[in-house]
C-alpha cells in the first residue's frame, strides 16, 4: 500500500507546496490519482535544472489546471549561478471556476496580479 495514497484518504488537503530536488513522476501518479480534493499546487524552482518544471507543464497541457500566479524570489544560498528561483501557483479549473461562462478565475488572476504588482520579493 501507498502511504501517500493513506494520507491523501485521511486528509484530504486543498493545497500542495512543492520544493524538492528530487524526481517526483511516481508520487505525482498517485497525487493525481488520490487526492482528489487538492484545488491549488505551488511550484517552486522550475526554473533550475532537475526541478519542477515538467509538472507544470504535465499540468497546463491536462486543460484542467490553470496558471494562477507566478513569481521570482532572489536566493544565492547555493552560488550565484542561478540567484532568481521562479514559482508557480496552479488552480484546478473544475474545482474553483464555476463554469465556462464565469470569470472567478479571471478575477482571482487580476486580484493577485495587482497585488503582486506593489510587492515585491527580491
Amino acid at each position: 500500500p501507498s502511504y501517500l495514497r493513506c494520507f491523501c484518504s485521511a486528509w484530504p488537503f486543498q493545497m500542495l507546496f512543492i520544493d524538492v530536488w528530487i524526481d517526483l513522476y511516481h508520487e505525482w501518479l498517485v497525487i493525481e490519482s488520490a487526492c482528489t480534493e487538492l484545488r491549488y499546487i505551488v511550484i517552486n524552482n522550475v526554473n533550475l535544472p532537475r526541478g519542477q518544471a515538467w509538472l507544470r507543464e504535465h499540468l497546463l497541457t491536462s486543460g484542467d489546471w490553470a496558471e494562477l500566479l507566478t513569481g521570482h524570489t532572489q536566493d544565492n544560498s547555493h552560488g550565484t549561478e542561478f540567484p532568481k528561483r521562479v514559482w508557480v501557483v496552479l488552480v484546478r479549473k473544475d474545482k474553483v471556476c464555476r463554469g465556462s461562462g464565469d470569470d472567478s478565475c479571471y478575477r482571482a488572476r487580476h486580484k493577485m496580479s495587482a497585488y503582486t504588482q506593489n510587492t515585491t520579493c527580491d
